[in-house]
């Protein structure tokens, strides 16, 4: 399967959300995953999304929720 065969096949919703969040779209040809995650940051406790297709569609959403709370958190600590 090709990155872009594999990208299609990606839940219609979690390509809209990925897309709009300007997330990376990434595809492993060995584990034949695709993978999302944020160009924001490196470090997974610092604001660090990260989600591939051998994981539930909840578990995205479950991972969008902490990404964003980590986000807020991190906002209320610059202040």
């Amino acid at each position: 399967m090709t990155k872009e065969e594999a990208i299609q096949k990606l839940d219609p919703t979690i390509k809209e959300i990925t897309e709009a969040y300007n997330f990376i779209i990434d595809y492993c040809d060995v584990l034949e995953r695709v993978t999302i995650k944020s160009k924001d940051k490196i470090n997974y406790y610092d604001g660090f999304f990260f989600w591939q297709t051998s994981e539930s569609k909840e578990s995205f959403f479950d991972e969008l929720k902490r990404y964003f709370i980590r986000q807020g958190e991190e906002n209320c600590r610059r202040w």
